[in-house]
């Protein structure tokens, strides 16, 4: 058989096969390594082996870097969460008396978690009267509530203009309606209604709070039962 024909017999599979099993081919062969030529991957013409390699390389480390900042970031991220959170419930517990626990809540809300408007429904009126974002509960609230609580999938329910003024009687219209995120808090045997608001249901459904809210209800709910106590 010419040498023409042996090395047509083998196709590139069977060499790629043949390498992978004889690593020690390149041994002593440093020249044959330096001769060989690739196409760049990014460029025309070609570069050498070592080239490439280095180059993958290169390209290697930068994702790894990526990788590395993302994670960095996300980490810090998840730090100033727990942060703006645990000043949160300080400043809840803080808080002397409904009024002040309401206005504390809507303040640390919006500096620390960019929620742009908040009401607090509640069942009863205590002695004292009622001051915004406090308001009192009428069962066609509660109805509208508990409807909207129904249906949704724990993702921002989208407001009309009507919706806004009816939920958040104490704040400002945008003018184009937005998005809330309604909270039950269980007291006793009647429900009081958490109300957060934006006037674009991303900062709610990607915001810093978007994963407490559960928590935040069960925080007021025990708040709310001392304050009643």
């Amino acid at each position: 058989m010419s040498d023409k024909a042996e090395f047509e017999a083998f196709d590139a599979e069977q060499v790629a096969r043949w390498l992978s099993a004889h690593p020690d081919f390149f041994y002593h062969r440093e020249a044959l390594l330096e001769r060989l030529r690739l196409p760049h991957p990014h460029a025309p013409g070609t570069i050498s082996l070592i080239e490439r390699q280095m180059l993958t390389l290169r390209r290697r480390c930068e994702r790894n870097e990526q990788q590395l900042a993302h994670l960095q970031r996300d980490h810090q991220q998840l730090q100033q969460r727990e942060r703006d959170c645990h000043e949160l419930m300080l400043a809840l517990l803080e808080a002397d008396g409904l009024d002040a626990l309401a206005q504390t809540l809507a303040i640390q809300l919006s500096e620390r978690f960019g929620i742009a408007a908040m009401a607090l429904w509640l069942p009863a009126a205590p002695a004292a009267p009622l001051q915004p974002p406090l308001h009192l509960l009428d069962e066609t609230r509660r109805t509208h509530f508990e409807t909207a609580l129904a249906r949704a999938d724990a993702s921002p329910i989208a407001l009309s203009e009507t919706a806004w003024q009816s939920w958040l009687p104490a704040i400002r219209s945008p003018g184009h309606g937005g998005a809330a995120q309604p909270i039950r808090l269980a007291l006793g045997e009647r429900y009081a209604y958490l109300i957060l608001a934006d006037t674009h249901a991303d900062r709610l459904q990607r915001g810093p709070l978007r994963h407490l809210t559960g928590y935040l209800g069960e925080v007021m709910t025990r708040l709310l039962l001392r304050e009643a106590a």
